[in-house]
């Protein structure tokens, strides 16, 4: 249900599942006027959970689902050091900068789904997905921290900045609605995921603290993203019974 709720009527036994996700990243980027940009981290969570019960419907096959999906997964780790030479008004100046930047946390959702077997071998379904925190935190951290020296003209200079961004009480709804055509050993499915907006809290805390003195500013915001249309096409085909091709 969580790609194509239309291909829920292959379920002919009621049916739990969970899968478990660990994924290893590493990453690394060029940036002007900085060092290789590294970073590498571990990410292992329950990835989706889901129970469905197949039933019939007026003399048809349907199936009722409940899901839970970790949909995004916002863990990130890196660390580059950044030079700057030049100058401003004829004085010049050098700055050497060490950040390391952190980000975590996830958007899930809970998705009833509901799939019926209209005719033949076709199938529809429809599942709408409330993004929520009703399990987990709904929203992100991200966090840079930087230590940095240099000079201005003859004057030398050094200081930490912190700067954190947090993204909470993340909400919105959508739907996705697919459709499963099945003919002899070949299936094709097609699956829409409507746009919506994600509505967020978001507050912005930055620390600095050097040679010219120290300052904390602090920032609340609602912001809203638009998250666009999606959609999906496929196409499987099944040689022997024990295998499937398929094309996404």
């Amino acid at each position: 249900a969580s790609w194509n709720p239309g291909g829920l009527t292959q379920l002919e036994k009621p049916e739990l599942s969970i899968v478990v996700e660990a994924l290893h990243f590493s990453e690394s980027a060029d940036l002007f006027g900085a060092s290789d940009a590294d970073g590498a981290w571990w990410s292992a969570d329950i990835n989706y959970l889901s129970m469905a019960y197949p039933f019939r419907l007026f003399r048809k096959d349907a199936v009722l689902s409940l899901n839970v999906q970790r949909m995004y997964d916002f863990d990130r780790d890196m660390e580059f050091d950044l030079r700057t030479i030049g100058a401003a008004g004829g004085t010049p100046f050098f700055a050497a900068q060490d950040v390391d930047y952190e980000q975590d946390g996830s958007l899930a959702t809970i998705s009833p789904a509901f799939a019926v077997r209209l005719f033949g071998g076709l199938s529809v379904g429809v599942a709408v997905n409330f993004w929520t925190d009703l399990f987990e935190e709904a929203g992100w951290s991200e966090r840079t921290r930087v230590r940095y020296h240099g000079e201005v003209g003859p004057v030398p200079f050094a200081g930490k900045m912190e700067t954190r961004t947090d993204f909470e009480n993340a909400w919105g709804v959508n739907a996705h609605i697919g459709a499963r055509w099945e003919v002899g050993r070949w299936a094709f499915g097609g699956v829409v995921k409507t746009p919506f907006r994600l509505h967020l809290d978001m507050e912005q805390t930055v620390r600095n603290s050097g040679t010219f003195g120290t300052s904390r500013t602090e920032r609340s915001e609602s912001p809203e993203l638009e998250i666009p249309l999606v959609i999906g096409l496929g196409a499987a085909f099944r040689p022997v019974p024990q295998w499937i091709i398929r094309l996404e």
